[in-house]
């Protein structure tokens, strides 16, 4: 047996996930008080609510270590929260701290679902958390209104101010066993629906909290408003028996009390934990229009909403060749409709703000730049818009790799940019624009540039150069830093200097089918850019055949499509054997896909002319069928990268009959068109 029983390892994802999210709001707010060197009263509080449901929830799970950690990390906020004033200023001092805790948290929490997993203990941490509460604690007090209150109350929070809040006293059945955990699940059932501004007792993991909840209740402090309805769900609980409501005031509650006895209820069906269900009128509660939902759920509704595109076109085909019929046309038309509002839909659940990446680009920057000794201003610009999942989750790294090359080639050190006459703090400024069909992420720098002659030298020091050096245009000579083993660093380091890096940002943005766009200045900085379809799942393509193959591109790909007539004009060989075809000014290169696939040749042919990064590349397909929106599926492991990388197919796609088609990536035909097969992949 693993870590977890089978009750614990079945709540696994449900806790990984809150973790993470729980996690994303930490660090946002840690990154907000570096900004500021200090924490405002809210951003406390929302710390130590975030530390508190960690901890609960890790205590539960049986993750003792995580649990004691957090359960420091709520105390210093603690100390916080009862003057504002000790933290004011001192931010940058225990961020390392901060940041040290927030890395355990997230690596625990994704170690979880291994199957040999223990906990990894961390006594230095915990340690210098405590040395940390104490260090606060004994600062000379700013405000100390309730500091002796806190130490002999602990377990009971500062009374309200105002008249707008209600305490609630809930009574467990005296045969009930751990009502302090029946609490927890309480606590985070209640707080999907209504906000839950304070528990007494407040910390459900101290050793005396059960008793607590024994002798004196459970109470919670929820809003006026909200009372009736937050009754009426716990009164269907068969772990609580009484309700005492009563107002607060600031130093006592109030004495009067109305008792509400439930009616006795049938036993119900069994329920998780607290069984607790609301009869609050849903629009009234913003809350209640979210659920969490399994991103492989929303795949699976992707491939099935696929599958209804593909039948559509099935039952349009058919329609075409029977005569006409009004009632099935307007059923098609009816299927149509209800069909767009779905895939726009499922499309929607697919996707993520990419503000969620943000604190993670934040302390990347953070890092380096203390690493490298440099000083930054880091700012991202459109962090809000949204992108779909798939992508989100293969933009991550090539857009860190680019940060990082800003900040180790491109910012120079502080004293560089003196004698420059630059000012000390280097810039660096990722945007994101929606532009329709696409979204570009964008980052620029205001360091030394790249100064294209450094670059030629460079890639003729290492024999990458495809012509000679006075040949190679601007463009040409700074989108030589994405041929793979290209470095200009003159030593290696963490950080650089290896040959890798620009040449894999440069496959992924191209296997998805988008481009990256080099700008640099000598002296003044450089722009990278990588243009990337809205969406990798749903992509508007044609649809051709290869033999008994149907494939497809992408549309935004693809410029031009000839017969064979029209093409065998613009058609030359070269002495080696090779065919190009004359497009504009360019000479591009044909592959006949029908060679690579091995089927047989036919009198019937097409040429389909396209363009990745800039340059052009040309096919030979059998017959062109029709422009259609393919849903992306993933291919089965047993399509290795070989094959990939022979076929040019990256995905596969279900076709209206329910057979399998296969999606071609713009970036690997590009490479073989040019003479580049190898560095395809």
């Amino acid at each position: 047996m693993g870590f977890f029983n089978a009750e614990m390892a079945g709540l696994l994802d449900i806790y990984q996930a809150e973790n993470n999210k729980l996690m994303s709001i930490y660090d946002k707010l840690i990154l907000a008080g570096e900004k500021n060197n200090s924490f405002t009263i809210e951003e406390i509080n929302e710390i130590f609510r975030t530390a508190h449901s960690i901890k609960g929830a890790s205590a539960v799970m049986g993750l003792t270590v995580l649990a004691e950690l957090t359960h420091k990390m709520e105390d210093l906020f603690g100390v916080f929260r009862n003057d504002p004033q000790k933290i004011k200023g001192h931010v940058t001092e225990v961020l390392d701290l901060f940041f040290a805790y927030s890395d355990y948290v997230k690596g625990e929490t994704e170690r979880v679902s291994e199957p040999d997993f223990a906990q990894r203990e961390v006594p230095s941490l915990i340690e210098e958390l405590q040395e940390t509460i104490e260090r606060f604690k004994n600062q000379k007090e700013v405000t100390a209104a309730t500091t002796q209150e806190s130490n002999t109350k602990a377990q009971e929070p500062a009374i309200l101010t105002n008249d707008k809040e209600t305490l609630l006293t809930l009574h467990f059945a005296a045969d009930c066993a751990m009502p302090n955990v029946r609490a927890v699940v309480i606590l985070k059932q209640l707080n999907r629906n209504w906000k839950i501004l304070r528990s007494i007792p407040e910390d459900l993991q101290a050793h005396d909290s059960a008793d607590i909840i024994k002798t004196q209740g459970f109470k919670i402090i929820v809003g006026v408003a909200d009372v009736e309805s937050i009754t009426k769900a716990l009164a269907n609980n068969t772990y609580i028996v009484k309700v005492d409501t009563g107002n607060t005031s600031v130093a006592t509650e109030v004495k009067k009390k109305t008792e509400l006895k439930t009616e006795p209820q049938p036993k119900p069906k069994p329920e998780p934990e607290a069984g607790v269900t609301t009869d609050a009128k849903p629009q009234e509660k913003k809350e209640e229009r979210f659920i969490n939902i399994r991103w492989r759920d929303v795949q699976e509704l992707q491939g099935i909403s696929g599958e209804f595109v593909a039948e559509y076109s099935f039952l349009q085909r058919t329609l075409n060749q029977l005569p006409y019929n009004k009632d099935l046309r307007s059923f098609a038309n009816n299927y149509r409709r209800l069909l767009d509002g779905l895939t726009h839909k499922v499309s929607a659940l697919a996707m993520l703000q990419f503000s969620s990446m943000a604190p993670k680009i934040y302390r990347t920057v953070r890092d380096i730049s203390k690493q490298e000794n440099k000083n930054i201003k880091f700012e991202i610009v459109g962090e809000n818009i949204e992108i779909d999942r798939n992508l989100y989750d293969n933009i991550s790294n090539p857009l860190l790799h680019i940060v990082r090359n800003s900040l180790d080639h491109g910012i120079e050190s502080p004293e560089e940019r003196s004698k420059a006459g630059k000012p000390a703090k280097g810039k660096i400024v990722l945007t994101l624009e929606n532009q329709g069909s696409r979204i570009v992420f964008r980052v620029t720098d205001d360091g030394r540039g790249m100064n294209p002659k450094d670059l030629l030298a460079a890639g003729e020091k290492k024999g990458i150069l495809k012509k000679p050096a006075a040949e190679y245009s601007t463009q040409e000579a700074l989108n030589l830093i994405m041929e793979p083993g290209f470095s200009t660093a003159k030593k290696i380091t963490a950080i650089s200097g290896r040959g890798v890096g620009m040449d894999v940002v440069n496959t992924i943005a191209e296997a998805y089918g988008g481009k990256v766009l080099i700008e640099s200045t000598p002296g003044k900085g450089t722009a990278i850019s990588m243009f990337m379809p809205v969406s990798i799942t749903a992509v508007d393509s044609l649809s051709f055949v290869i033999g008994p193959w149907r494939c497809y591109l992408p549309l935004y790909s693809l410029d031009k499509v000839l017969s064979s007539a029209d093409a065998a004009s613009r058609l030359s060989q070269a002495e080696d054997g090779k065919t190009s075809l004359a497009y504009g000014s360019e000479q591009v290169g044909v592959i006949d896909m029908r060679e690579r696939f091995a089927t047989a040749k036919t009198d019937r042919s097409f040429y389909l002319v396209g363009h990745s990064m800039e340059k052009y590349f040309c096919l030979v397909v059998d017959d062109i069928k029709e422009q259609v929106t393919a849903i992306n599926k993933a291919l089965p492991a047993c399509f290795d990268d070989q094959w990939s990388q022979k076929t040019c197919i990256i995905n596969g796609v279900i076709d209206s009959d329910g057979s399998i088609g296969y999606f071609l990536s713009a970036g690997m035909l590009c490479g073989i068109s040019n003479g580049r097969e190898e560095s395809a992949l």
